[in-house]
């Protein structure tokens, strides 16, 4: 009984490092900023003299896990998943100066950050599963998404 209780204290205090150490290198990675480019077009036709603007920027970050464990004896502490999307970047986007000339000019501008996981376990085992088929995820952001049309 001692043994098993040692073997699920490790495989708990694994995960637990591998979570911190997967934050870590996420937080000391590079902080990115997605900063827009504009775009112009003009037009022009009978009905119509202006130009329209659009900027739009986004950050994307995901995370997909699948883990499947078939054993006949002891799966303990097997398929486990942990992810964690750490974001300290900007999303910023505008357009400055008029958007048209005119009838039909026209400003847009867009910022967007997401942040996803999607994770699944099987586990399928003729003994022991404890501290098998875990999913463990975390997002946090410390960046904005602006967006501006001045003009």
């Amino acid at each position: 009984m001692r043994i098993m209780k040692n073997t699920t204290t490790m495989s708990i205090l694994a995960i637990v490092a591998l979570f911190l150490l997967l934050i870590a290198a996420s937080a000391l990675g590079p902080a990115t900023d997605a900063f827009a480019k504009k775009h112009k077009k003009h037009y022009s036709d009978k009905h119509h003299n202006g130009s329209s603007q659009s900027a739009s920027s986004e950050i994307n970050q995901s995370n997909i896990q699948r883990s499947v464990c078939i054993s006949g004896g002891s799966t303990s502490g097997s398929c486990n998943n942990s992810a964690a999307n750490v974001n300290r970047g900007n999303a910023v986007s505008a357009n400055v100066g008029n958007g048209g000339s005119g009838d039909g000019g026209s400003q847009h501008a867009s910022s967007d950050i997401s942040q996803s996981n999607d994770q699944s376990s099987v586990v399928i085992s003729g003994g022991n599963t404890i501290d098998s088929g875990n999913n463990a995820a975390s997002n946090v952001n410390f960046g904005n998404a602006v967006s501006a049309n001045v003009g």
